[in-house]
């Protein structure tokens, strides 16, 4: 791991729950995604990533590194129209409609069922609330956000959940923001800086 990834897993250690705040238009998205998933190939995760792209860069990025390592990845799509689901490159990948946040609990639900029999650590990477807000009302979101950033911190899991600040006023960043115990905020990809909320 870089130096730089291994300040921000230290800064991060205690934290369950983490916003991470980056402009979707930068090119340091790749490179935040590395860092806050750098060290799961040196230990056994099972990782769920929730997803607007197609599964196959996450696959390629990650699939082979973390089925190798003894982990294992699950990946939801969330799509109007995909409704592909099945094991690809060791992954099991399923579909959900964004604007079905009850059937999107359940796919998270049933990845923490499954994570409960593992002795392995769990990890949600979510990206990204911009694009689900586009399909719910801020208030809704935040509801379904209270829920499942209470479902982490019960599991004992790490979940990080990424948002564009550009694309939201600034009074509905803020009642986006309470239920998480740390912010990461990415000027570019070697400027991040972490605050608490408390």
């Amino acid at each position: 791991m870089s130096e730089m990834s291994d300040s921000l897993t230290e800064q991060l250690a205690d934290a369950s729950n983490i916003l991470v705040l980056e402009d979707g238009a930068s090119s340091a998205d790749e490179r935040i995604h590395e860092m806050l998933l750098s060290g799961l190939t040196e230990r056994e995760t099972d990782v769920l990533v929730v997803t607007f792209s197609r599964p196959g860069p996450w696959l390629d990025a990650w699939g082979d590194q973390l089925v190798s390592a003894g982990s294992n990845l699950g990946l939801v799509r969330l799509s109007e129209t995909d409704r592909r689901e099945g094991r690809r490159n060791g992954a099991h990948v399923r579909s959900v409609n964004p604007n079905d946040l009850t059937g999107l609990g359940m796919a998270i639900r049933d990845f923490f069922d499954g994570a409960a029999s593992s002795p392995n650590d769990a990890v949600v990477c979510f990206d990204s609330l911009t694009e689900l807000s586009e399909y719910n009302s801020v208030r809704t979101l935040f509801r379904f956000l209270r829920v499942i950033t209470q479902q982490v911190s019960t599991e004992d899991a790490t979940a990080h959940f990424h948002v564009d600040p550009v694309a939201h006023d600034s009074q509905s960043l803020a009642r986006l923001k309470p239920p998480f115990d740390a912010h990461v905020k990415c000027e570019d990809a070697d400027e991040v800086s972490v605050s608490r909320p408390y």
